[in-house]
Order: C-alpha cells, then structure tokens, then sequence
C-alpha cells in the first residue's frame, strides 16, 4: 500500500527525493548543467511533483497497471502534486482506438482523475527535428544493417556509421517519405548506453498508418 492512514508515505515512497533534489539520488549522473536545468524544472512545474502513468495502448491494463497508477497517482496527491496520463502511442501496429479508451476507464475507476492527456504523437515533428539536429551534429547516422545483424549488446560495427551527413539527412528524409521499404533502414544514435548496448535505434520504418496521425509520420 502507498499510505498508512490519510497522510504518512510508507516503504519505498518515504525515500523519494524531494523536488529538484534528484541530484543527490544514488547513481544520478551530473553534468556541469545539472543545477541550472534543475532550477529551470522547479520554475516550470512551481515546485510540485509531477508524475505519469505512460501505458501502451495495445491491450486491457492487468494488476500490475492497477498497482503502478495506484503509486503514480497517490503519491503525487499525496504532495500536493499532479499526475499526466500519457500515451506511449508509438507503434501503429499494436495500437487500437478501444485501447485508449479503455485506459482512461480504468484509471477514473480506480478513482484518479488525470491532471491532462498527452501523447508521445504530440511530439512526433519535434522528435524528428530533434532527429535532424543529431544528424548534423554527427550523432545519429542511417544504417542499412539488418535487425538479426544489430540484436543483442555486441553487434558488429555498422559499415556505415561514418557515411557523410549530407547522405543520412538525405536518406532520413526519404525513410519519413515512405521512400525506403520496412526493414531496409534505421536511423541510429552514436553512443554506448549504461547497459552496454551500442549505438541503438531511433528510428524504424513501419507503413502501418497511425491511430491519431495516419501516414504523416
């Protein structure tokens, strides 16, 4: 359970940092923007707690759903905070209409009321500039490798992880065109994640057209 009686957090909720705090978290990484950035977060969200609960919508939530909006949600009213219900609406394949609805149902039923609805879709165009930007900074590149070829955490390096800027802005502008066939392309990000996995995909091609944006994106 989050509480014992109307007001006390127990177990794990009692050692949450305070807002603007997550610096001082066990193996939080800070950079020489850190303070700034979370000085910036506190003036955008007054200095509440903001939580979400970011479900998929390709089926019925279970328990385990039940339990984390229970968290989510309680522990941010508990503070005095808010909690978004956002959609994490990003593979068109699995997505339907019925999903979405079913979600918001169950939360209201659990008696939580969602500060505001959002989208990950929202975000598709300033995702893809952001995309672009990486490109250009030479970060991100297209690579034809196929998934057999880059599954797993040490896949050979990609032959074209080193093709020219101009040639991945190019390419990734057809991939969004529809002009490159599923399978045949990815965009992927110049780095080594924490888990060891090397430069991950960003990007994928689906032709499925999108329950809220077709075949925009």
């Amino acid at each position: 359970m989050l509480t014992s009686g109307d007001s006390d957090l127990v177990g794990e909720a009692v050692k949450f940092h305070k807002p603007g705090e997550n610096y001082n978290s066990p193996g939080y990484v800070v950079t020489k923007n850190t303070l700034r950035l979370l000085k910036e977060h506190l003036k955008q969200t007054g200095g509440k707690v903001v939580t979400r609960f970011p479900p998929e919508p390709n089926g019925i939530l279970h328990i385990g759903h039940a339990k984390a909006i229970n968290f989510n949600f309680g522990y941010a009213m508990k503070n005095g905070g808010i909690t978004y219900l956002r959609y994490d609406d990003t593979n068109p394949e699995k997505e339907e209409a019925e999903f979405f609805e079913a979600i918001e149902d169950m939360v209201r039923w659990l008696g939580f009321t969602p500060y505001k609805i959002t989208y990950a879709s929202d975000n598709f165009h300033q995702l893809y500039e952001w995309a672009i930007k990486l490109i250009k900074l030479n970060l991100a590149y297209v690579c034809h490798q196929s998934v057999e070829e880059i599954r797993g955490f040490n896949p050979p390096p990609s032959p074209w992880r080193e093709r020219p800027v101009e040639e991945s802005l190019r390419l990734f502008e057809d991939m969004k065109n529809g002009k490159i066939d599923e399978g045949m392309a990815t965009l992927r990000l110049k780095v080594t994640l924490g888990d060891g996995k090397v430069d991950p995909v960003a990007y994928r091609i689906k032709m499925t057209p999108h329950h809220r944006t077709g075949n925009e994106w």
